[in-house]
């Protein structure tokens, strides 16, 4: 029943390692200690539970365990993508708004007053500034928001 449920993931077990903790299992070695073999193939969460299901005799109910952990975290993760996609979208009509006024309303301005030979109020002067490194600046922060979405990644 665990190998067939291991081979039916979404990502695959290869049919080496299949065959090796069905080959280990047949020796007559726990299962804890086959999979601890492919201890970098499997969460290490899953290692403990497996062996503290053999240590316990709760080996079923220790996996439906493990089960219902990792479908709570799978809808967790679910929810929190869906959260993201409001904040994702506000981020994207602001950054569209953004390139908007520096291309093309500020250099109008720009133009105007030096038509009318005045000095630019601080402001615009600020924004002139950011827009002249625009590209600098969307770049830096595109690459701090990949990484910390990496990071993000990582730890869930």
């Amino acid at each position: 029943m665990i190998l067939s449920r291991l081979r039916a993931r979404k990502r695959r077990l290869p049919w080496w390692h299949t065959f090796s903790i069905r080959y280990d299992i047949l020796r007559g070695e726990h299962l804890s200690q086959a999979f601890s073999r492919l201890a970098d193939t499997f969460d290490p969460l899953l290692l403990s539970v497996v062996a503290t299901g053999e240590r316990t005799g709760r080996l079923v109910d220790s996996l439906k365990s493990y089960e219902s952990l990792l479908t709570r975290k799978i809808e967790l993760r679910r929810k929190i993508r869906h959260a993201m996609l409001y904040p994702a979208f506000v981020l994207f009509i602001v950054a569209a708004i953004l390139i908007v006024i520096f291309q093309f309303s500020l250099p109008r301005f720009v133009e105007l007053y030096a038509d009318l030979d005045a000095e630019l109020p601080a402001s615009t002067s600020i924004l002139l500034s950011v827009s002249v490194n625009f590209p600098y600046i969307a770049a830096a922060l595109v690459i701090f928001f990949h990484l910390s979405m990496d990071r993000v990644a990582a730890h869930s």
